[in-house]
C-alpha cells in the first residue's frame, strides 16, 4: 500500500513539473495579488488608472506564461 501511495505522489509531482501547472497557478496568483495591492494602495484611483494597472498586470502574466 505504501509503495502505491508513494508511486502516485511521485507521478503527480512529475506531472506538475512537466506540465508547468504549478508555475501557471503561481503566476496567476501573482497577477491577482498585484492588482489587489494596487487597489488597496490607491483607493481613489480612477477607472482609467485601474484599467491601466490591470492591463499591465495581465501583460506581465502573459509574458511569464509565454516564457514558461
Amino acid at each position: 500500500m505504501y509503495e502505491t501511495v508513494t508511486g502516485a505522489r511521485v507521478a503527480y509531482e512529475l506531472y506538475q513539473r512537466l506540465s508547468g501547472q504549478r508555475d501557471l497557478e503561481t503566476y496567476q496568483s501573482q497577477c491577482i495579488a498585484g492588482i489587489v495591492e494596487y487597489v488597496k494602495s490607491h483607493p481613489k484611483a480612477s477607472e482609467d488608472e485601474l484599467a491601466k494597472e490591470i492591463a499591465k498586470q495581465i501583460q506581465l502574466f502573459q509574458f511569464k506564461v509565454e516564457n514558461m
